[in-house]
């Protein structure tokens, strides 16, 4: 079993071991959800609410039974269990948002894996205010838990799904997008060197992010047109919808879910990361993708680091492909289906 599951394992150890006990008609929040049975089963007797961004997790939650939220009530729920994310940042933006959701006498649950944020847990609760904290070890992971917060109001404040003006206001965006508050450098190169008038009608965006390139795509093409802007992150397909208000915007995983097809154009600049562990796999799988939803003849036009070794799957897959630059560590390739 991965860290990050056993890390969603042990969040609920307070409650298996029997530390903490919810009563029978408790409100729950799980926040950065993970679906495992025994974690439903530790669950079967109250209420949960949940949010999970991430497409891959979100769909074996459907059918689960518990409820879906986009916002978070304050002075709502009796716990509210986070399965903390590495980026430390959107980690206190869990947590603080967790924070708000509590009821007067209600308890904090975060936990993550020892090598990957499960040490500063205590204190980063602490910081928050809670006044009892204590804490489980298991599976090389943590779970620290804390009730009684007394904490200044502009902590609470900060929220967690506010949009944010970035780039001097061209953008809105969100932490805990990737890249959330700058222009990628590798989406950049591929920018400069994108035809000035795209003649497609139908065209994507694989991995949209925020909507630097959508916008960039949607401004070189001529009415009328179809424009799908795809990620598997929601904050990413919302923040983009607002960017690039004349797209479809698309909460889908690309490696697996269905998509859109007969594609004249597509642009992406592929993940190849997955938390801190570099997997090629998935950039090899965007292009696969990208092979099946373009029609005969459609272009790819994509950007990776120098040193990813693409060009295998880009023969394999289409009828061509030729390098179009190479600079500042990128590589940009167009493709023909």
């Amino acid at each position: 079993m991965s860290d990050d599951l056993n890390a969603a394992q042990v969040l609920f150890l307070p409650i298996t071991c029997g530390a903490v006990t919810l009563q029978e008609d408790a409100r729950v929040l799980y926040l950065n959800a993970r679906f495992q049975l025994d974690i439903q089963n530790a669950l079967r007797h109250v209420s949960v609410d949940y949010m999970q961004f991430f497409k891959p997790y979100a769909a074996p939650l459907d059918g689960v039974g518990w409820q879906e939220v986009a916002t978070i009530k304050p002075d709502a729920y009796d716990a509210v269990f986070v399965n903390i994310p590495k980026n430390i940042e959107e980690a206190r933006l869990f947590m603080q948002a967790g924070m708000r959701g509590l009821r007067s006498g209600g308890t904090l649950f975060c936990a993550a894996p020892n090598k990957a944020g499960g040490g500063r847990l205590q204190k980063m609760m602490q910081e928050l205010g809670a006044k009892h904290v204590d804490h489980e070890s298991a599976q090389k992971c943590r779970v620290v838990y804390g009730r009684d917060f007394e904490c200044a109001e502009n902590v609470l404040e900060q929220g967690m799904l506010s949009p944010r003006p970035i780039c001097d206001g061209a953008y809105q965006s969100m932490s805990g997008i990737y890249g959330w508050d700058k222009i990628d450098r590798g989406s950049a190169v591929l920018a400069e060197v994108l035809p000035e008038r795209i003649k497609a009608r139908r065209a994507a965006d694989f991995g949209c992010g925020y909507g630097y390139l959508t916008r960039i795509l949607v401004s070189r093409m001529e009415a009328p047109f179809k424009v799908y802007a795809i990620d598997a992150d929601r904050r990413a397909v919302d923040m983009c919808a607002v960017n690039v208000p004349e797209v479809e915007a698309m909460w889908a995983d690309i490696v697996s879910q269905p998509l859109p097809q007969n594609l004249d154009f597509i642009v992406m600049n592929p993940p190849f990361h997955e938390g801190k562990k570099a997997n090629t796999d998935i950039g090899k799988s965007f292009i696969l993708r990208a092979a099946k939803s373009l029609r005969p003849g459609g272009a790819l036009w994509m950007v990776a680091n120098t040193h990813l070794p693409y060009e295998g799957t880009l023969s394999e897959a289409f009828k061509s492909h030729e390098k179009i630059v190479q600079k500042d560590g990128f590589k940009v390739f167009k493709a023909i289906a």
